[in-house]
């Protein structure tokens, strides 16, 4: 992974990429397959001791995936 990319994005919670999805937090969850739960829980996110924001290797997958799509 290269940590130079990922340092352009900050920790982050799913409220605030959903809002910037323009959806609210249970649709956004909705776009997500086990496939993505399985890459994000690979980039480091536990979710059963979830925290309020989400380290910046997850959104960026998130953004990549789901919202800065050209």
């Amino acid at each position: 992974m290269n940590t130079k990319n990922v340092r352009k994005y900050q920790a982050t919670s799913m409220t605030q990429l959903a809002q910037a999805a323009g959806l609210d937090v249970r649709t956004f969850y909705g776009y997500f397959t086990t496939q993505d739960f399985h890459a994000m829980i690979d980039l480091g996110w536990n979710p059963h001791t979830q925290k309020k924001k989400l380290p910046p290797p997850i959104v960026k997958y998130i953004r990549e995936k789901f919202i800065d799509i050209e």
